[in-house]
């Protein structure tokens, strides 16, 4: 990623031709998005560029599933939903 990302970045910038010449680069780029520093947006390219590309290693899990565990762990004031990028669960630890 660290090799990458100024690639990705320098071609985004390209009018017109950038959005299309930047689907060709495994990078995912965060620039100008974010407030990050150059350490973060590294950071943060290589692990969603990772997570995106290695369905080998993701195990979707269902919302009962969660729920079990959400329950077993014990967290009060539980909201365990489907949200914009899987299942978001928020709650409180046990006292």
């Amino acid at each position: 990623m660290p090799r990458w990302l100024p690639v990705d970045t320098r071609l985004a910038r390209i009018p017109k031709l950038g959005r299309f010449l930047t689907a060709v680069v495994p990078c995912w780029n965060y620039t100008g998005l974010y407030p990050l520093d150059e350490e973060e947006l590294v950071a943060w390219a290589v692990l969603d560029t990772f997570d995106a590309l290695s369905p080998r290693y993701d195990e979707p899990q269902t919302l009962e599933t969660v729920q079990r565990w959400v329950a077993e762990a014990g967290l009060r004031d539980a909201d365990v939903r489907y949200g914009g990028n899987g299942i978001i669960v928020s709650g409180r630890r046990p006292t």
